[in-house]
C-alpha cells in the first residue's frame, strides 16, 4: 500500500474516555519520530465520518457548498431582473439539494443525539434558496419564505428522500447484487453475502451475548471474593 493512502481512524463511543494514541507501523515513514496518527475525520466515497458516527462534519462540508453554489447563482437574477422565480425554484431543487442532501442516508435517524444539529445546518442554506427565488427580505420568516417559494421543509424533504429510497428497495429484481447485503426478510430468496446485514446481525448478537457473559461472570466472582 502506498503511504499516501495509509489511513489511522478510531471510532468512539458517547460519554467514555478515548484514548486516540499513535502507531508505529515498525517501517517508513510511520515509525521512530514519526508515528502514524489518527484523523479526527475520515472522507471515504465523499462521507465524513467522524469519531461518534453523528456526521456532523459531513453535513457542515455540504450545507457550506450548497450555501456557496446558491450565493453564485445570483448572478443568475434577482428581484428585479434575470431568472422568473420558477426558474429559480427549479434551479435551485436540480443544483442545490441533491448537494446539501448528499449522503443523507448515513446520518438519518430522527430522535437520536446530533439529528436536530445537522437539520439546522441545512436550514440555513434551505433558508438562503427560498431568499433567493422570492427575493424576500433578510429579515422575512423562514416559513413565509419557504411557502410562497414553494419549497418543503427540510425535514419533510428528507423523509420523502429516505421513503422513496425505502420503497425502490422492492422494485428491485430479484437478482441484484444489493439485495444479497440485506437481511433475508427483504432479499427476495437472493444468496445472502457474507457482510449482509443479516449475518451481520447475527455477529453482533453472539458478540454482546458473549461479552455479556464475561462481565456477569467477572461480578460473580468480585463478589464471591468480597
Amino acid at each position: 500500500m502506498e503511504h499516501t493512502k495509509m489511513e489511522l481512524f478510531n471510532f468512539a463511543s458517547k460519554g467514555k474516555s478515548f484514548e486516540d494514541p499513535d502507531i508505529d507501523l515498525g517501517f517508513a515513514p510511520h515509525t521512530g519520530a514519526t508515528p502514524l496518527k489518527p484523523k479526527k475525520v475520515w472522507r471515504y466515497l465523499g462521507i465524513f465520518y467522524d469519531r461518534t458516527l453523528k456526521f456532523h462534519d459531513h453535513v457542515k462540508y455540504y450545507a457550506t457548498k450548497s450555501i456557496s453554489t446558491v450565493k453564485c447563482m445570483r448572478i443568475l437574477g434577482n428581484s428585479a431582473r434575470g431568472l422568473s422565480p420558477t426558474h429559480k425554484r427549479t434551479l435551485y431543487i436540480a443544483c442545490v439539494q441533491p448537494v446539501a442532501t448528499y449522503g443523507f442516508r448515513c446520518w438519518y435517524r430522527p430522535g437520536l443525539p446530533g439529528f436536530r444539529k445537522n437539520i439546522l445546518m441545512l436550514n440555513k442554506t434551505h433558508r438562503l434558496g427560498a431568499l433567493w427565488i422570492t427575493g424576500a427580505f433578510k429579515t422575512s420568516p423562514t416559513g413565509g419564505v419557504l411557502a410562497v417559494a414553494g419549497l418543503m421543509p427540510m425535514h419533510f424533504i428528507l423523509k420523502k428522500l429516505f421513503d422513496r429510497s425505502v420503497a425502490r428497495i422492492s422494485t428491485l429484481h430479484q437478482d441484484h447484487p444489493i439485495l444479497r447485503l440485506l437481511d433475508r426478510k427483504n432479499a427476495k430468496g437472493s444468496l445472502l453475502h457474507s457482510n449482509s446485514v443479516e449475518y451481520n446481525q447475527q455477529r453482533m448478537k453472539r458478540l454482546y451475548k458473549l461479552v455479556s457473559t464475561i462481565t456477569s461472570g467477572k461480578r460473580k466472582s468480585n463478589f464471591c471474593s468480597t
